[in-house]
């Protein structure tokens, strides 16, 4: 009598697994894209601070860099990933590939999260320099930067408050795409065009303009410090009529002047303010 027949295996289904390592390679591609815009974006936020950043912030600016000048690095990467699914699909086991594709894409949020929302230590050294509370905010989002800038305003030292001012008019571009705008940082403005510190007063001037839109109150401090001939206010004057777009485009006669100083220092900052003002439209 015949042996029964072995029963023949069925032919294991490896849809679903096709199916994540799809999703998988989806979702590394949106977090690459997304790097390059978001990340691009806090990559001008603090390189006009310039502040050290902690590493997480810096590893994503980093990537952010690398993936802005070479677009196609994402999709070389992602496919260089996804050969290990592939790999994994040759073995016939599932579990593997599921988990490999959920922890890459953990990691990937888990970086991609803590490079975006860290605190900057260079912002909480400079605040707590500044006489301002330790639990003011110094991370990445404008509004409650702002706010934390605006009780630095106030410090005793004349530099805190300059320097201070200086990130609110570095920060003034990020500002006014804000629908309500903390209402602390005009009073604490218009407070400090008022300092005894020239050059704290020039800085508010940049950044009050660049915040409100209005330059009423500001245009007088500047053509008050266009006056100086201190060769530090001269300085900063020409980086913070640079700053103002085309609303400092009135002072481009002026700034043609101090580009024919004998400071080489001055001059340049003049030239530059000038090539920044004729690439605004």
């Amino acid at each position: 009598m015949d042996e029964a027949a072995a029963p023949i295996p069925a032919k294991p289904n490896h849809k679903l697994d096709r199916l994540a390592a799809s999703a998988f390679l989806l979702v590394l591609l949106g977090c690459g894209f997304f790097l390059m815009n978001a990340g691009a974006r806090h990559l001008e936020f603090y390189r006009m601070l310039n502040v050290d950043l902690p590493f997480f912030t810096r590893l994503t600016l980093l990537v952010s860099r690398v993936l802005g000048q070479y677009w196609y690095a994402v999709i070389l990467v992602g496919l260089t990933l996804a050969v290990v699914p592939v790999l994994l699909l040759r073995r016939r086991r599932s579990w593997p590939l599921h988990a490999w594709c959920i922890g890459v894409v953990l990691l990937l949020t888990l970086l991609t999260y803590k490079g975006m929302t860290h605190e900057c230590p260079g912002l909480r050294k400079f605040l707590n320099d500044a006489g301002v509370p330790a639990d003011a905010y110094c991370g990445p989002d404008a509004a409650k930067l702002a706010s934390s800038m605006a009780a630095a305003l106030k410090s005793p030292d004349a530099r805190h408050r300059g320097n201070a001012a200086l990130f609110l008019m570095n920060l003034s571009w990020k500002l006014r795409q804000l629908k309500a705008l903390p209402p602390e940082i005009e009073p604490a403005l218009a407070t400090t065009l008022k300092d005894d510190v020239l050059w704290v007063r020039i800085n508010a001037a940049g950044a009050h303009w660049g915040i409100t839109g209005k330059g009423e109150s500001a245009r007088p401090v500047l053509i008050e410090g266009l006056k100086s001939t201190d060769h530090q206010v001269l300085g900063e004057i020409a980086r913070v009529i640079g700053s103002l777009g085309a609303d400092g485009k009135e002072f481009l006669p002026q700034l043609r002047e101090l580009a024919k100083s004998e400071d080489r220092i001055i001059a340049w900052q003049a030239k530059h303010a000038i090539e920044r003002l004729a690439n605004v439209r």
